[in-house]
């Protein structure tokens, strides 16, 4: 993964989830430059976990997946190399019921909206 200097500048989507924030950490350690999309506030467990790493070359962007012209505008100004699409909803009964519209468009939609955009 990277370019001629072995650098690559990673997308990552649901970068606050538990595999994807592992992820991100891991990237990072490895030299790599990350995007990290997520929807919700940093978590304190987040935080903790970047203390110390000031100068890590992550940018954490607050959004939502299924907002395309975000996703665009993330691709336009940094150019990721590698994209990581790992943004999902995590289904419950109720969720289901409740809320088909947001599983449906985050875990399926906004596949197609990485895939038109890289």
């Amino acid at each position: 993964m990277g370019d001629a200097m072995g650098r690559a500048r990673v997308l990552v989507t649901g970068a606050t989830g538990f595999v994807p924030a592992n992820l991100v950490a891991l990237l990072v350690e490895q030299g790599h430059e990350v995007v990290a999309l997520h929807r919700g506030e940093l978590d304190a467990r987040m935080v903790e976990a970047m203390r110390g790493a000031e100068d890590a070359p992550i940018t954490y962007v607050q959004g939502d997946v299924r907002d395309r012209f975000l996703v665009a505008g993330l691709f336009r100004e940094y150019a990721p190399t590698h994209v990581v699409h790992a943004a999902a909803v995590t289904s419950t009964p109720e969720l289901e019921r409740d809320q088909p519209r947001l599983i449906v468009e985050t875990n399926e939609l906004s596949t197609l909206t990485m895939l038109a955009e890289s």
